[in-house]
């Protein structure tokens, strides 16, 4: 089973709600600035670790993805004689949307169609103390159902 794991350091960013204005006689949607800049540093990640793994080309048939998106830790959180440990993170962004702009980001760059994505597992944390905010994804080739 093939398998790519890559970290981006940084806050997760959440998909944004797509921005509509009038070009002439037509209506274009456009992705906000935070979620086109995101989805490129993802690809640029994404074809790195690709590049690493010695992969060519892009992945065939059904995948699976896993999502850790750690948030950084509040300064009102820090505890100096015993530092935070990690927790879950239950706040905006939603889980689906943070996965949402991974998938795009990537889509193309390892995979063709992030329809290719059968089994999808998101874990929002709030980061350890002194760690920083960033996001682990782990992309796998699923095995054939017997």
């Amino acid at each position: 089973m093939v398998r790519i794991k890559f970290t981006l350091p940084g806050k997760p960013v959440a998909q944004g709600r797509p921005r509509f204005y009038r070009k002439g006689n037509f209506v274009v949607a456009t992705d906000p600035k935070p979620s086109k800049v995101y989805k490129a540093d993802i690809a640029y990640i994404g074809q790195k670790a690709r590049t690493e793994a010695g992969l060519e080309g892009l992945f065939e048939g059904p995948l699976g993805m896993q999502i850790f998106a750690y948030f950084p830790c509040p300064k009102s959180k820090w505890r100096v004689k015993e530092p935070r440990k990690e927790e879950h993170h239950s706040k905006r962004p939603d889980a689906d949307n943070v996965a949402k702009s991974i998938k795009d980001g990537l889509s193309g760059v390892l995979y063709h169609d992030d329809g290719q994505i059968a089994e999808l597992i998101v874990r929002k944390r709030i980061a350890a103390q002194g760690d920083g905010p960033r996001i682990e994804v782990e992309l796998y080739q699923l095995e054939e159902l017997d």
